[in-house]
């Protein structure tokens, strides 16, 4: 791990075992691939087993870099968000809103969690960039709280229209669903974005130097990719090392 990147706390959370097959930064490791119930929906015991595990490694807080496992595994954000203790904004890149009224009532779900992180009372406003454009509508019964920049329009020009929408003196909480990048970074296991590695760190670069950050998570492995696939292990690893080191750099900056 570089010098830069050792006061900047790593989680490594393991659902799926996609992390053993695949070179990651160190960090602190919680091991959740026994727990059952938590594939794309989280039922309630399979919350409270993650979130004890969470505690255990972490006591409190949200800050630092949190890898989360494949996009199946998303609602993780709200278990971090879920620490944070003062007025805060949501930053999501995702190829999909995850604003999604939930199937099944009471269950937590990697496709409509933003939702629920909303229900927080410090959480105050939402930013999703990246999504398909097709799934915008889902966003739109929250609009007086979401501001929504599909892929057609990811620009620099872009942040800079929406920043306005925020109270810049709150902090931000940033998930990145690694969906939102073209394959040619990032083979994920839902349909991609065409978003380039270099927009996507544009866009963290701009956010560090508007406001105060608290944590990062990023998720959107794939864990059905065969051990023997290693053009695609190898295409994730690389960029899941990159934005490590990038992000742990633009912390330091703050």
């Amino acid at each position: 791990m570089s010098p830069e990147a050792q006061d900047v706390r790593n989680v490594i959370m393991n659902l799926s075992r996609v992390y053993s097959f695949m070179n990651m930064p160190q960090g602190v490791k919680i091991d959740c691939t026994d727990i059952e119930g938590c594939s794309c929906y989280c039922d309630s015991s399979a919350e409270a087993q993650i979130k004890s595990r969470m505690a255990a490694a972490v006591p409190v807080g949200a800050d630092g870099v949190h890898f989360i496992d494949s996009g199946d595994y998303h609602y993780i954000t709200k278990f971090w968000t879920d620490r944070i203790r003062e007025p805060f904004n949501l930053i999501l890149f995702d190829h999909h809103p995850d604003m999604q009224d939930p199937e099944f009532p009471g269950f937590l779900s990697c496709g409509g969690w933003v939702r629920a992180v909303m229900d927080n009372p410090y959480s105050k406003k939402v930013l999703i960039a990246g999504a398909n454009p097709d799934l915008a509508k889902e966003a739109l019964m929250a609009a007086d709280r979401v501001w929504l920049i599909d892929e057609r329009h990811i620009t620099n020009d872009a942040l800079e229209d929406a920043l306005p929408f925020f109270d810049l003196s709150l902090p931000v909480y940033v998930s990145i669903d690694k969906d939102v990048l073209d394959t040619e970074w990032a083979r994920t296991d839902w349909d991609q974005g065409k978003m380039t590695l270099q927009m996507l760190e544009s866009w963290l670069r701009q956010i560090f130097g508007k406001v105060r950050v608290i944590g990062v998570d990023i998720c959107g492995e794939n864990p059905g990719m065969a051990e023997e696939l290693s053009d695609d292990w190898e295409v994730n690893s690389c960029t899941n090392m990159e934005l490590f080191a990038y992000i742990c750099l633009l912390f330091k900056s703050q």
